[in-house]
């Protein structure tokens, strides 16, 4: 968890107009690799400007421009087990009303998330609050992907946060719930939080910094 919100924090401050997005994943892999201080493996969707509106995707040798939407969503891997890490933010420029609409509408959704889910808890159920606070702020046909999953030794592992998902969750489960927002031609966002699930809610796992503006 530490290496993964090291690697997002190094994003934050560093990554700039003009960078490819090669040079963020090779940006965040060294700040990983020091803060694990072993091996560790690195990987992920490294995604800008319009490609943020696909979801996800490795990157490429896309220049960066001032005011692309930058999305990091990558998993470190040590000693076999990982963490999942993702944030969204405005390269060099502050972010559009409606970005920033969107982004408060994930958060929103993180938090729906994070209340619905506990041991004994249906996985669709959680997956349901994740999508009703979209629909409750008419965004909910922007949200094309899973509400989250579990962690562990492959990614993603069960438990699924998915509307067909025949998963209950238990105590003990390592859980990521990741809301996003996707719209060809105005933004593609996600942001993601991991959780250790409990008898009565979740402990929040990873503390990296769920923020749209990196001017702040």
């Amino acid at each position: 968890m530490h290496a993964g919100e090291v690697g997002q924090a190094a994003a934050m401050k560093q990554v700039e107009p003009g960078m490819t997005e090669m040079d963020v994943f090779w940006l965040v892999e060294e700040a990983v690799q020091r803060a694990a201080g072993r091996q560790a493996r690195l990987y992920g969707d490294f995604v800008s400007g319009p490609r943020c509106e696909n979801v996800g995707g490795p990157p490429t040798d896309r220049v960066i421009e001032k005011g692309d939407l930058v999305l990091a969503d990558f998993s470190v891997v040590v000693g076999g087990y990982r963490g999942d890490f993702a944030n969204t933010f405005v390269c060099g420029a502050k972010p559009t009303d409606e970005q920033r609409r969107l982004y408060d509408a994930c958060i929103d959704a993180i938090t729906a998330g994070e209340e619905a889910a506990r041991d004994g808890r249906p996985c669709r159920e959680v997956d349901a609050a994740v999508r009703n606070s979209f629909e409750r702020q008419h965004l909910a046909q922007n949200f094309t992907s899973h509400s989250g999953h579990g962690l562990g030794l492959g990614h993603p592992d069960p438990p699924y946060l998915v509307p067909e998902s025949t998963d209950t969750l238990v105590s003990g489960d390592i859980i990521a719930i990741e809301p996003g927002q996707y719209i060809k031609g105005v933004a593609g966002m996600r942001f993601e939080r991991n959780y250790l699930v409990t008898d009565d809610g979740v402990e929040c796992l990873s503390h990296h910094a769920l923020q749209i503006d990196a001017t702040l």
